[in-house]
């Protein structure tokens, strides 16, 4: 499909002295090519149709604006002793039509306010944003240009793969690059200009198979997030059984190796050394309980004594499930925590698009907006017809703009405040916990002594006493560990659970993709691109040779980059063919091919490619895209008027001084 097709380029700059220069330049279906000397302005219109679209980054590293000083400061009438003026205003125009033939032009203004761009569509006209403001960007928010472009054009980018494993948004600066090559930096390989600072996961094969519609992209996020949640799992394995392990050793234990998460077998064994050999824990348990039960039959008893002990053994009971009762009390607050911070959350997504709103206007815009009044600006509910409104989209908003913010503010602020609110109850239980832990420390300290009161009471049979108690400490300590490793290894099986339901997933989700193939897609455009090489001047035998790799979908030569194996005028001609053949299969309505509808080619007689490849490129694009697609070329080669191409097809346009001209 091919997304626009342009009509017409128009640049405007106005000076201080009243003079006013200008350019409009009209393009046609087919080969349209601007024929002008070096220095004349080429250059900055092929700049101009970028920047109108808001594709500046797509021209290579900037510093401000891809134009020369004529456009904002000095500009000259003529390059044959003519005057100089001061500029005061300057804009560019852009008017092109989509798929379905509807007619839009963009302005976009190059001194000052320059991130505003305005669409006048359908007799209207809306102001739209650039680059980001607030938490969305201009290919996201309803008010952004991308995201209105991306629309206009019938796209729908997907979510692709990030460096950092999340998903973002393949934006149209990764893609245009195919489509549009500059003199400076374009003709240096393809794709020459793909900006990488979006962090994109291999941008360029992504843009190629977005455009080729071979890859599935919804496919690869899944697998992307399951990969992800896999390696999440593997970490909180390794993290569960560290922790077992570090258990192990505090308490003199230990156990056979984990395994891997997709092997372990459970339960697992834990052991204590013995004399002979290494005892099961739960034997050793056992034996212990019954040298205890005999030891406490043969101790006698002092009723008293026992019955503080025992009080006292009570007082600690009631304080460890008070301790209970106040971890849980904390962790109901953190859970309600996290529903007040998530709810602050969406309130500011929400206030900061009504502050997007606020700065299209501070900008410049001077076009009204409609608010939604889809859902509930606050908890995000659908709003109901028995509200009894009867038009859910209005052109007059229901408050201000200010009011909106200042009301979403305030519904901002309270949610923080009872966040704070929980953030002080949670602190209140920490020192409450710390009270307690406190006063646990001290009652543990008065059973001991009591013990050991009730030891030297019985001095004759201290020794069987204080056996007691080691014997009941190590049961005790026994109980503690199993209660602690249990924890764990119950952890551990709902870990290996979802991971092996995980892992059944993306295995599946791997095959799937492995068996969906783009190859009949990526043969025909290799065929193209060879024929279009052909026609370009390549000898045959060398031609076989040049395909499109597999791995990368950029052009390739016996399996290595084409740019080390070929010549410069070859490589510049290999650009030239795989370009056009994009151009080319996108015109076949059969096939779903995602192209912005026209190729630019800014100077393409690079490196002294010779004239005949030149005469070449403009005779088959013309013949190619005669009734359908779009070709802009620009040329500074003198002798255009004496090429054997017929220019009747084409839209040749002559300029013999600067492209821009004074108007009076």
């Amino acid at each position: 499909m091919l997304a626009l097709q342009i009509i017409e380029l128009t640049i405007i700059v106005k000076t201080i002295q009243n003079k006013v220069f200008s350019t409009k330049i009209p393009f046609k279906k087919g080969l349209n090519v601007i024929r002008a000397d070096n220095t004349s302005g080429k250059s900055t219109c092929v700049n101009a149709i970028a920047y109108a679209l808001g594709l500046e980054s797509i021209l290579g590293p900037l510093k401000s604006k891809p134009f020369p000083k004529s456009l904002y400061e000095t500009i000259n009438d003529s390059k044959f002793e003519g005057s100089s003026y001061n500029v005061t205003h300057s804009y560019v125009e852009l008017k092109f039509q989509n798929n379905n033939n509807e007619i839009a032009t963009v302005k976009r203004l190059i001194k000052d306010h320059n991130n505003i761009i305005t669409v006048y569509n359908n007799h209207e006209s809306q102001d739209y944003f650039l680059k980001s403001y607030g938490s969305l960007g201009s290919s996201k928010s309803e008010y952004g240009f991308h995201n209105w472009l991306e629309n206009f054009m019938g796209w729908d980018l997907p979510l692709v793969p990030h460096l950092n494993g999340d998903k973002v948004k393949l934006y149209l600066e990764a893609v245009f690059p195919l489509f549009f090559i500059e003199q400076k930096r374009g003709w240096s390989e393809i794709q020459a200009n793909v900006p990488v600072n979006y962090g994109i996961k291999n941008v360029k094969k992504t843009a190629i198979e977005y455009v080729l519609d071979i890859s599935n992209f919804e496919i690869e996020n899944k697998i992307n997030t399951l990969r992800k949640k896999l390696d999440h799992c593997e970490d909180q394995w390794k993290f569960l059984s560290n922790s077992i392990e570090s258990l192990c050793n505090i308490s003199n234990f230990y156990f056979s190796e984990i395994s891997s998460i997709g092997s372990q077998l459970f339960p697992i064994e834990y052991y204590i050394n013995g004399v002979n050999a290494d005892i099961p824990l739960h034997t050793a348990k056992l034996s212990l309980i019954k040298e205890l039960q005999s030891e406490s039959e043969n101790i006698p008893k002092d009723n008293e004594l026992i019955e503080k002990i025992e009080h006292q053994k009570e007082i600690l009971r009631s304080l460890y499930e008070s301790l209970s009762y106040l971890e849980r009390s904390k962790e109901q607050l953190q859970i309600a925590q996290f529903e007040s911070t998530k709810k602050s959350k969406i309130l500011y997504n929400d206030l900061q698009r009504y502050k997007q709103l606020a700065l299209l206007t501070k900008l410049g815009a001077e076009n009204n907006f409609s608010v939604d009044l889809e859902e509930c600006p606050i908890c995000h509910n659908e709003l109901s017809d028995f509200l009894h409104i009867s038009h859910k989209e209005t052109p007059v908003a229901p408050m201000t703009l200010e009011q909106n913010i200042l009301f979403i503010k305030e519904q901002y602020d309270f949610m923080n405040n009872i966040s704070k609110k929980h953030s002080e109850e949670i602190l209140d239980i920490n020192h409450k916990l710390q009270r307690k832990h406190i006063l646990l420390k001290d009652e543990e300290a008065k059973l001991k002594n009591l013990e050991e009161d009730y030891s030297e009471l019985f001095g004759d049979v201290h020794f069987r006493i204080r056996r007691k108690i080691e014997l009941e400490r190590k049961i005790e300590d026994i109980n503690s560990f199993l209660i602690k490793a249990n924890d764990f290894e119950s952890s551990l099986k709902k870990l290996q659970l979802n991971w092996q339901t995980t892992y059944e997933s993306y295995s599946l989700l791997k095959k799937q993709l492995g068996d969906s193939s783009g190859s009949k897609t990526i043969f025909n455009l290799e065929s193209l691109m060879q024929k279009n090489l052909n026609l370009f001047g390549f000898s045959t035998s060398e031609i076989d040779k040049i395909t499109i790799s597999r791995n990368t979908l950029r052009p390739e030569q016996n399996g290595y980059d084409i740019i080390a194996e070929t010549s410069a005028s070859d490589y510049i001609r290999t650009i030239w063919a795989f370009t056009l053949a994009l151009l080319e299969l996108a015109t076949n309505d059969k096939l779903n091919i995602k192209h912005g509808g026209f190729v630019i080619f800014d100077e393409p007689r690079q490196h002294e490619t010779r004239t005949q490849s030149l005469d070449d490129l403009i005779k088959y694009t013309s013949q190619i895209f005669e009734n359908t697609g779009q070709a802009i070329f620009t040329t500074s080669f003198e002798n255009l008027e004496l090429l054997s191409s017929d220019f009747k097809k084409a839209n040749i346009i002559y300029y013999d001084d600067y492209i821009l001209q004074p108007l009076n």
